[in-house]
Order: C-alpha cells, then structure tokens, then sequence
C-alpha cells in the first residue's frame, strides 16, 4: 500500500502547470484562512460532488479506488467451498462448479468541473478499471486454481451539482446526473473449461450496457474547525435490458461524515456509508449459472455498512500551493448479501484535487 500512496502522491507536481489566481483575483473566501483553502474544505475523497463552485471556477481531480473481495456469502453467513460445491437447500439452486476466492477491483477516477453560474456546477467523470477473480475449481475430484480478468474504460457519468442553499456555514444541492454505457459488457477470458475465451460474471465486467439517471441530494456545514456533511444519491437503470438481455440493479447509497481540522494544512476525517442494491433483471444468455456464483443472476442484490477513516492534505505554499490530497481507507462493518457472492475485506482511495 505504501508503494502505492508514494506513487500517486507525485501527481501534484502536476500543479505546476496550472496558473493560481493572484489575490486580487481571487474572492474573499477563497483566501487562507477561509473555508475553501482548508484541507477539509471538501467531503472524504470517498465522496464524489460533494460542493458546487463559484461562478468561473474550476476543479480537476484524480482517484484511484482500490476494492478487495475475499470468500464467499449469502445473508449474513461466510460459506465454505463445500457449501458452494454441495449446496444446502436453504441456498437453492443446483451446485455449482467453481467457488470464487478472491477478486480485487482498481478504478481510476478522472473528473473535471465547471462552475457556469453560482448556483450550477458541471462535472464530467470518465474511470479506467482493471479487475482480477481468483477461482478455486473442482472438477473430477481435484482442485484446480486459475484467475480470470478484465481491464479497460468503464461509464463515463455527466453530474449537474445545483445550489438550493449557500449560506456563512451551510450548503445544500441537488446532483442530478446521466450515466453513458461506454464500458463493456462483453469481456472474456479463458478458463479450463474451454479452450477459447468464455465470457465472464457479471461482476467482471466494465459497466451496466444501459443509460442510468444519478439523482442526489448534498448537504455540507463547517464552524472554525470542524465539518460535516451528509448524502444521498442513487443509480436508475432507465433504458430497460441492455444488449445482453438484462439491467442491474438500482443502487442507492447514503454518506454521513465528520472532519476535524488538525492544522492549517491537514485535517482527519471519519465517515459511515450505507449501500443496498437490487438483483439483476433478465439474463446473460451465454452465461452458465451453475458454472459458479458470479454467472448467477439471481446471487447479485445486497446491501452493507461501512466505517472510514481519512486523512487530507493541502500544500500552503510552493508550486504546489492550493493542491489537496487526500487517503481513506474503509471496511464493511455489516454485509447482508443476496448470494452467494463475494463479500468486501477492505476499500481504499487515495485523490488529488485542485481547484482554481
């Protein structure tokens, strides 16, 4: 993780190719010691469109979000691989071929924001995925393990953040947003049990296949050293199925955080996020579901809780004056889960922002 954190921090060199407004350019609380150049200025780097700008502003950011999924459950109760071989009745369903270890998920956000108004903010998201699943198979007896994978462009999302209230210390606004399918929904890759590429769960591919509304709702509050804040936003599949014959699940998320100002220039944060999503509707044709967990579409639906921690950074001066970066790492307190599917170990995110 250490090699990690080292690696992406270096994005904030990046700063010195972007022009900072003078002090006469700039307004009033944009200036230190005002709210916004506080490293707690905005919600964890969890968050995405926590706060709409300043009419003329600008805010380009970066994260890499990093997901690892480890064993098997259904509701609340870990599974063994003989209870994913040998299913008990309570599971339902035939038995399946594989048990599924491990899977880990990587994303790299890249956003931009635009603010045409005081009132409105635009921001556009794009993200690059790789993700890897471990199986364990049994065939004949005897166990063989291999790993599958996918890698490339996930949904590129459209987000409109408008201000409904902007006080001294308080801020509420609606997100209202569009998600484009440009990831793929046909990824492959070979397996023992075929030798060509086979096309893989659910879970391993890039995107949804359908155009999905993102409504939101945001509030966020500060006094001299502290800050909190709370969200709700949801995913609608609008479209109907897509081109495989079949749509995920609506998604609905909460967040309630807390920052506490540490110094001028680094502040600590802890947030709670609550999660539920549906069962996928239709199904992928050429997708076995006794092959194993991920291909079954009626193990997809759930919902969990989950404890952050943060840390946030802003440089005062320098090149790098006005850069801010950022790390939480988070795991699930609660999984109730529709399965058998893979549960979450741990998330992390490491950001860098910069507004101007």
């Amino acid at each position: 993780m250490r090699a990690y954190i080292t690696q992406y921090m270096m994005i904030v060199l990046i700063s010195s190719l972007l022009a900072t407004p003078t002090k006469a350019e700039r307004p009033m609380e944009m200036e230190m010691g005002s709210f916004n150049s506080r490293p707690d200025a905005h919600a964890p780097i969890g968050v995405m469109g926590d706060r709409a700008h300043h009419q003329g502003h600008w805010m380009l950011s970066y994260r890499l979000m990093k997901m690892e999924m480890k064993g098997i459950r259904s509701g609340t109760l870990d599974l063994s691989e003989n209870d994913i071989w040998n299913r008990k009745p309570e599971y339902g369903g035939s038995n399946y071929m594989v048990a599924p270890q491990k899977m880990r998920m990587d994303m790299h956000m890249f956003s931009g924001m635009y603010a045409p108004t005081d009132n409105l903010t635009l921001m556009l998201m794009g993200s690059v995925n790789y993700k890897k699943m471990w199986n364990h198979r049994k065939m004949m007896g005897a166990k063989h393990l291999f790993q599958v994978s996918s890698k490339g462009l996930g949904d590129t999302k459209i987000t409109a953040l408008y201000r409904l209230y902007h006080g001294k210390n308080h801020n509420i606004q609606i997100n209202f947003g569009l998600s484009l399918p440009t990831g793929s929904i046909d990824e492959q890759d070979y397996t023992p049990a075929s030798s060509n590429p086979i096309k893989l769960g659910y879970a391993m591919q890039l995107g949804s296949g359908t155009w999905d509304v993102l409504p939101g709702l945001t509030y966020f509050g500060h006094t001299k050293d502290i800050s909190w804040g709370g969200q709700i936003t949801s995913v609608i599949r609008a479209s109907g199925d897509n081109n495989q014959d079949y749509r995920l699940g609506n998604r609905i998320k909460l967040n309630a955080w807390g920052g506490k100002l540490l110094a001028d220039f680094l502040s600590a944060s802890v947030r709670l996020q609550y999660e539920a999503w549906g069962q996928i509707h239709g199904m992928n044709p050429e997708l076995d579901q006794d092959m194993s967990p991920a291909n079954d579409y009626t193990a997809t639906g759930g919902r969990k809780l989950d404890f952050n921690l943060g840390v946030n950074y802003i440089f005062t001066g320098g090149a790098a004056k006005g850069n801010r970066i950022a790390l939480e790492i988070g795991m699930p307190i609660y999984q109730n889960l529709d399965g058998p599917q893979m549960e979450t170990d741990w998330v992390y995110t490491i950001g860098w922002q910069k507004a101007w």
